[in-house]
């Protein structure tokens, strides 16, 4: 299946080019380097952590989620069960001011913490 390289979506056979971007269309998208990626926010709830994660993707900002819950030795609350959700070094900054946003507009709760950088 081919690959718009801009909006990365999926074509069917035989197209040639994205209609949304208008460019040519490519065989397979790059393996994204994580390497980069870096904690910037913790939530304490999955739904939230999802919620922080769909708004940072619909500002065109890549978001991945870990669970620091251990399966050895179950825990859910507090730091133990924290999600912490992590983006390109370069869209801190960004990720940071639409999460600020989301808090103050009411889209989620203030009882998430930015992780300081070290």
């Amino acid at each position: 299946m081919p690959f718009c390289p801009e909006c990365q979506a999926e074509y069917t056979e035989g197209v040639a080019k994205c209609a949304d971007c208008d460019v040519a269309l490519v065989p397979t998208l790059p393996e994204e380097d994580l390497r980069d990626f870096v904690e910037f926010y913790a939530s304490f709830d999955w739904l939230e952590a999802g919620r922080i994660g769909s708004i940072l993707e619909q500002s065109g900002i890549k978001a991945l989620i870990r669970d620091l819950a251990s399966s050895s030795f179950p825990t859910s609350v507090g730091r133990t069960g924290a999600k912490r959700i992590a983006v390109g070094a370069d869209k801190v900054e960004e990720a940071t001011q639409l999460i600020k946003m989301a808090i103050v507009d009411g889209g989620i709760s203030p009882d998430g913490r930015f992780i300081e950088k070290k």
